[in-house]
């Protein structure tokens, strides 16, 4: 039996959204047709025709993401996939893929739980486009990546149509330490020591040093890096492993600073928002995640240091997401000029 598909051109456009952004202002990559299927039963029917058929099929989210997407028969939207159930015997939660992130975090607090991923495109966000993506929150050293989450699947044809991931209880206390470094070096050194020593901090950051208010010493402009860490838990566990890293940082020349900067960055970041540059015509703003191993970091780093010198609007660099064996560059990026000099930008950030 043919499923409803949906052609007019509204729902295809609306079916193509994305935030990568050459289709953000001028060239959406239009699907032929839309299906919406309310159910995952009807999802997985859907995808069984249109295998059969031999059409091509994409499921769509929130259109958070920034990949460039490739033309297909068939848009699979997930919005009405949203389904969501929780077991507090195993802390589970069990939901449809066209749940956002925001929505399933909102409910789950009520009854004091959480899945502890922090992102800033939440209201945007599905857990199916999470998973297609494996999305890191800010707190993955205590939450992991979202594919960490995931205990059990529904898919068909590559396709997340639900998904039961792991819930915790509402962490009991959250303490920061903030240090700042001479340099990426020493940073590094102390954020790879503490891993190591199996500190375990919720968050770990490297970015550059704010400038200092009136009375305040700092790094910024110097050449100096700051070093930023939450540590979540149950008050023992948490108050412990602050210690240790605190010990690291200061045993490699850290110098503590005031811990209420931790949550004024976490504020900063939440409240931030680089895609509303995407609205002018003439500016391409962009996200770029880059894993590297603690041995290539922090030539990585000034390598894209150097390479973007002088070539954007704004720009910024941190390091984010550490383990014992390496991190992430995360690269915010704004330029003022016409998709050939973005597109020109972005390979350049690929080859450094």
């Amino acid at each position: 039996m043919t499923p409803e598909l949906l052609t007019d051109l509204d729902s295809r456009q609306s079916a193509s959204r994305s935030w990568f952004p050459p289709h953000l202002k001028t060239r959406p990559v239009l699907c032929d047709a839309v299906a919406l299927p309310a159910s995952t039963d009807e999802a997985a029917a859907l995808v069984a025709w249109a295998q059969a058929q031999g059409k091509t099929i994409r499921a769509v989210g929130g259109g958070s993401g920034t990949q460039e997407q490739l033309p297909v028969d068939i848009a699979l939207d997930t919005a009405g996939l949203t389904e969501l159930t929780w077991s507090e015997a195993d802390l589970t939660v069990t939901v449809g893929a066209g749940v956002t992130i925001g929505s399933m975090e909102e409910q789950l607090a009520r009854h004091g739980y959480t899945l502890g991923q922090v992102l800033g495109s939440a209201n945007l966000a599905t857990v199916g486009g999470c998973i297609a993506t494996d999305a890191y929150g800010l707190f993955s050293g205590r939450y992991g990546s979202f594919r960490e989450c995931v205990l059990a699947q529904e898919t068909i044809g590559g396709i997340t149509l639900a998904a039961t991931l792991k819930m915790h209880p509402q962490p009991e206390a959250r303490a920061w330490a903030v240090f700042d470094f001479d340099d990426l070096t020493d940073a590094c050194d102390a954020l790879r020591l503490i891993h190591r020593c199996d500190a375990r901090p919720a968050l770990g950051r490297i970015t550059s040093p704010p400038a200092p208010s009136p009375g305040r010493s700092s790094l910024a402009g110097k050449g100096g890096m700051r070093v930023v860490l939450a540590f979540e838990g149950d008050e023992l566990v948490q108050t412990g492993h602050f210690q240790l890293a605190y010990a690291v940082c200061q045993q490699l020349g850290g110098v503590a600073g005031d811990p209420d900067d931790g949550e004024r960055w976490l504020e900063s970041r939440q409240k931030s928002d680089l895609w509303s540059a995407n609205a002018h015509p003439e500016t391409f703003a962009d996200f770029v995640r880059i894993k590297c191993s603690w041995s290539t970091l922090t030539a990585t780093y000034e390598r894209l240091q150097s390479t973007l010198e002088g070539r954007t609007a704004s720009l910024s660099l941190e390091v984010a997401h550490p383990t014992p064996h390496g991190a992430a560059i995360e690269l915010a990026f704004t330029v003022h000029g016409d998709e050939r000099r973005y597109r020109e930008l972005s390979g350049a950030i690929l080859s450094a």
